[in-house]
């Protein structure tokens, strides 16, 4: 049922990489979303071995997202 998500999840960590290195905050949602879809095809594939480093990586980007946003508020 997950048909070619490995394409979208590629697709939005360059998005993301990309409007990261363009400045835009919004950047890190990209690839916040494309960890979470990451973990849906480890647990589709039964690879527990990828769960640590994807969800290390969702809280980073989390945190950097939450950090820029501030940052640019203020």
């Amino acid at each position: 049922m997950i048909y070619h998500l490995d394409w979208i999840v590629s697709s939005l960590m360059l998005a993301g990489t990309y409007l990261v290195g363009k400045k835009r905050w919004y950047g890190w949602l990209f690839g916040g979303l494309g960890n979470v879809l990451c973990l849906a095809i480890n647990y589709r594939l039964a690879l527990w071995g990828f769960f640590p480093v994807n969800l290390i990586s969702i809280f980073i980007c989390a945190s950097s997202a939450r950090a820029w946003y501030l940052e640019r508020k203020s």
